[in-house]
């Protein structure tokens, strides 16, 4: 191994001190999720911020704390709280369908909700 720094240790050196910013096209911004004032919010209370966006979710259980740092570095969200990840990972119109099904019969749910969740049931 050699005891001067190579071409390639240099090179990663320098990375260290990257300032550059490439910032998104701006038709890809007008369509994020997140906004400016997302950004804004959650640098003002992120713990509030998290808190709202955890509310967006079906809960079967609410949670009593939004983050419990006493042990750094691991961090435990949403203490106390449960939910069914998979439940929450379907749209709206297939939530329909699943609460349809267990109240009518298969026609009849098939018929409110229409041909584009159809292929669920």
């Amino acid at each position: 191994m050699a005891d001067y720094p190579t071409e390639s240790d240099e090179t990663l050196a320098n990375l260290l001190h990257e300032q550059r910013r490439f910032l998104p096209e701006a038709g890809f911004t007008a369509q994020a999720n997140a906004t400016v004032s997302d950004y804004a919010e959650s640098d003002a209370d992120r713990l509030a911020f998290w808190a709202r966006q955890a509310e967006r979710l079906d809960w079967s259980q609410k949670w009593t704390e939004v983050l419990d740092w006493s042990n750094p570095p691991f961090a435990k969200w949403f203490i106390g709280g449960k939910l069914n990840a998979a439940y929450n990972c379907l749209d709206q119109g297939a939530r329909v369908v699943i609460t349809d099904l267990q109240q009518k019969p298969l026609d009849e749910a098939v018929a409110k909700v229409g041909p584009n969740c159809s292929g669920i049931v």
